[in-house]
């Protein structure tokens, strides 16, 4: 989405290295209703951060010519999303410890956004072009299986493992995909769930996170559970209106959730089956295996209300230093080691694109 800056969504999850390849019009197992009905909490322990440590922002290295960055994913050192360049929108990947940036190339050698990458340096990615995601790994690329009969197909999420999950759009309905690195001719279909499902995230143990709907614009509900088990709604929202999850690490999930007469949903953190509801003005994006969450939160600058990026630990939400004092920001990605990732503004034209930031704790 577009709005000073772009953020689009990317995790991963652990399969079998052997997917076998299922029919397109093939269903996962039935959504299964919870065992009970209830309203998040309002407590949470704390994430873990050492008290009274001070965030520092770090500008990523930026390949000549490039601006309007894209921040979807990171795996400690490694950093992933696009830019646009001389030839368009490519996707990028950022070292961190080499303090480099590299211009991936796509099958189509055309525009594409890099969405995750795991610790091996393995990159997941989507062509925009031909509309169907690719591996790129130390230069090589090699595309993932389009399911039969998809007009189009995206991934969002790899783990160390190799598995990427992601969905594709089969008759007019979004289908739930998983992949592996080991088999990319192969895929797994997990159905379409109400109608139209989308697979967010899926931890390194094998929970996937989704969000499923009867048709495209639909009342969404947040998913939890495995491939080859199925995916059952999360507890404790039974009463939302809509909800929905977008990230999973450990035992932790970030999601989203509306009930009856609020005006603005509420973010979500589960920790197992408990819900716990996020302060108010904070958005979460992402989260870590310790429980730290990133997101953004609302602040008037100028009289214009923006973005600003910033953490929650359980207890307090953080706002994290901008590039500029007065500028705008996002964060894109928690990784296990506590670097945030995100998008910082640039320059004083707020219709510019951010600098790829870090936010380190020290």
């Amino acid at each position: 989405m577009r709005s000073v800056f772009r953020r689009a969504c990317a995790r991963a999850a652990l399969l079998s290295a052997s997917l076998i390849a299922v029919p397109a019009g093939s269903v996962a197992p039935a959504v299964a209703s919870p065992g009970h009905d209830a309203r998040p909490q309002t407590v949470s322990a704390a994430a873990g951060l050492r008290p009274g440590c001070a965030w520092d922002l770090t500008v990523a290295s930026i390949p000549p010519g490039y601006n309007d960055f894209y921040a979807t994913g990171a795996r400690n050192r490694y950093l992933v999303g696009a830019g646009t360049g001389p030839a368009g929108l490519r996707a990028l990947l950022w070292d961190t410890t080499r303090d480099t940036a590299t211009v991936l190339d796509a099958p189509s050698h055309d525009q594409a956004i890099a969405m995750d990458v795991n610790n091996h340096g393995v990159v997941v990615a989507n062509d925009i072009d031909t509309r169907r995601p690719y591996l790129w790994d130390r230069g090589r690329t090699v595309t993932l299986a389009r399911p039969r009969g998809a007009t189009s197909a995206s991934a969002t999420a790899i783990n160390d493992a190799g598995t990427v999950v992601g969905s594709a759009v089969i008759d007019d309905r979004e289908h739930g995909i998983v992949w592996s690195t080991h088999s990319p001719r192969k895929y797994q279909d997990l159905g379409t769930g109400d109608g139209w499902l989308d697979l967010n995230d899926v931890s390194e143990s094998g929970t996937i996170v989704a969000g499923t709907r009867s048709g495209e614009f639909g009342i969404t509900v947040a998913l939890k559970g495995t491939a080859t088990g199925g995916l059952s709604r999360i507890q404790g929202l039974d009463r939302a209106d809509d909800s929905n999850a977008h990230a999973v690490a450990g035992a932790y999930v970030v999601g989203s959730g509306s009930w009856p007469g609020a005006t603005d949903p509420s973010s979500i953190r589960w920790h197992g089956d408990t819900a716990v509801t996020m302060p108010s003005e904070f958005r979460g994006f992402d989260v870590n295996s310790t429980g730290l969450v990133g997101g953004a939160t609302e602040a008037l600058l100028g009289g214009v209300t923006t973005g600003q990026a910033a953490v929650w630990d359980g207890d307090t939400v953080t706002t994290l230093p901008n590039h500029r004092s007065e500028g705008f920001s996002s964060v894109g990605a928690v990784t296990e080691n506590g670097t945030v990732f995100g998008l910082s503004q640039a320059t004083d034209d707020s219709m510019e694109g951010g600098l790829p930031v870090t936010w380190t704790c020290s």
